[in-house]
């Protein structure tokens, strides 16, 4: 694969990125960004996207596994990670991280809503079993991406449309995960 079309890929991944604002309200929400995908807001006790999140932990040494065969082979990866702050917390991407073993590492790719003191592009770290979620595209399939299955899934067919144009591809039914 090309340096350019790796590049391109990256920042379409990078675009495609969903974050999500947890809360202590009820009820889940969307904030839309015109041509981005909306930030969702789910309650922090939904069953459903905690269980996506324990999913991706339970399965991130397949991800862990997979990093080095991922990395020279150019494969968008992402990470992802809950930020606290001032009693509110969101889960957010990061792109192309590194892992040492024990810890993820890597730089924000958007800018959290409700957490001033961070920006894109803040150097973060996660160890691998604090992560919220995984995600890798390899030969124009998704893998991991557990919370993202979630949001898709309660997102309007129009907010659908501008993440899989982000992506760049369809979303799966399920979530993939190698074995």
């Amino acid at each position: 694969m090309s340096q350019a079309r790796i590049l391109i890929l990256l920042a379409v991944f990078a675009a495609a990125s969903i974050h999500l604002v947890m809360t202590d309200e009820s009820g889940n929400s969307a904030s839309e960004r015109g041509e981005r995908p909306a930030v969702i807001s789910v309650h922090e006790t939904d069953p459903i996207m905690n269980a996506a999140m324990e999913r991706a932990r339970s399965t991130v040494d397949r991800f862990i596994g997979r990093l080095p065969q991922l990395q020279s082979a150019g494969a968008p990866l992402s990470v992802k990670l809950a930020l606290t702050e001032n009693g509110r917390t969101e889960h957010v991407w990061i792109a192309n991280p590194e892992f040492d073993g024990r810890v993820f590492a890597g730089y924000l790719n958007s800018v959290p809503v409700n957490l001033p003191s961070w920006s894109e592009g803040d150097r973060v770290t996660v160890p691998a079993d604090r992560i919220s979620d995984w995600m890798a595209i390899t030969d124009r399939t998704l893998y991991g991406g557990f919370t993202l299955h979630v949001s898709h899934a309660r997102m309007s067919p129009d907010q659908r449309r501008v993440l899989e144009s982000h992506l760049g591809l369809p979303m799966p039914s399920e979530p993939r995960v190698w074995n």
